[in-house]
């Protein structure tokens, strides 16, 4: 069956989004939004509208990506889908926190938790509490940032989203490290990493891998941080996260730095050819300068 104008002007847009043309995105997902409204499928329309926002959040475009979500939300009322409308109230909740308006950010996502509730979804409720820790943990209110995050990684647990779980125990331990409770950090990252590796997700893996090399360095454990940090570099490099990878290279020749000189150089040098790569002067700077101190 062949695709309507609004389906190949969405498509269109997808694709430009993705090989990174902001402009072209945007006026493909335009053309998707007049194309659904003039067959009436209000559906449709708020959906070309919410990938919009979503685009102008990407952008730093805070106030023109809420007003475009209010109004896919505003297309949904009635005998809507709950969980559409739900999904968009996540994706209001994200724009309110970017713009730190934590107060309008609860509201969205306690909104959407509630309808996800409702529509017994528990793998959009977890993204809600998710999303509520990250809120409450940019508060300080670390205890409310605990809960959430704990809520999040039962209901994954739940549906069987092991990303979604992993995702939680690192936010998780990240509180729990900022209490400076290092064991429950570790655990918990640790917990994490088994989550990405059953569900495949390398990069994700490669993160909780650095997080755990940097917890063993903060604790003098030096000879498994070098062993983290390099099982992260090779995660980082499979993933083809060229800043990932170079970061954990850079954190590594730091450690060699006083115990393998020669590891260090071969560790920097190819963190600053990757820095170079990506546009990242600053720490190709830093790394530069670990190598002239060799």
């Amino acid at each position: 069956m062949p695709r309507s104008k609004a389906e190949e002007a969405l498509s269109e847009a997808e694709a430009h989004w993705t090989a990174g043309e902001p402009a072209q995105a945007r006026e493909a997902y335009r053309r998707a939004r007049l194309h659904y409204h003039e067959v009436e499928d209000r559906g449709g329309e708020a959906q070309a509208l919410a990938r919009l926002g979503e685009l102008e959040h990407r952008q730093g475009h805070y106030k023109t990506s809420r007003e475009l979500l209010v109004e896919a939300r505003g297309l949904l009322t009635g005998d809507a889908d709950p969980i559409a409308q739900a999904d968009i109230l996540i994706l209001l909740g994200e724009v309110e926190r970017s713009d730190h308006n934590p107060g309008a950010a609860c509201q969205a996502l306690e909104s959407a938790n509630e309808l996800y509730q409702g529509a017994g979804d528990p793998g959009g409720q977890a993204q809600a509490w998710l999303r509520l820790g990250w809120v409450a943990g940019s508060e300080g209110r670390e205890d409310k940032a605990l809960d959430a995050f704990k809520q999040a990684e039962q209901l994954a647990r739940q549906c069987g989203d092991d990303q979604a779980g992993g995702q939680a125990l690192m936010a998780l331990a990240d509180i729990e490290r900022r209490l400076k409770r290092t064991d429950l950090a570790h655990q918990a990252i640790s917990q994490a990493l088994d989550l990405f590796k059953s569900s495949g997700d390398v990069l994700d893996e490669a993160a909780a891998m650095a997080e755990l090399a940097t917890l063993a360095r903060d604790s003098g454990q030096y000879a498994q941080a070098v062993e983290g940090y390099q099982k992260a570099a090779h995660l980082f490099a499979a993933a083809g996260d060229l800043k990932g990878e170079a970061m954990v290279l850079l954190a590594l020749a730091r450690i060699e730095l006083t115990t393998d000189s020669m590891a260090a150089r071969k560790s920097a040098e190819h963190a600053v050819l990757l820095f170079e790569r990506v546009g990242d002067a600053v720490h190709m700077l830093q790394a530069k300068q670990l190598l002239e101190s060799l």
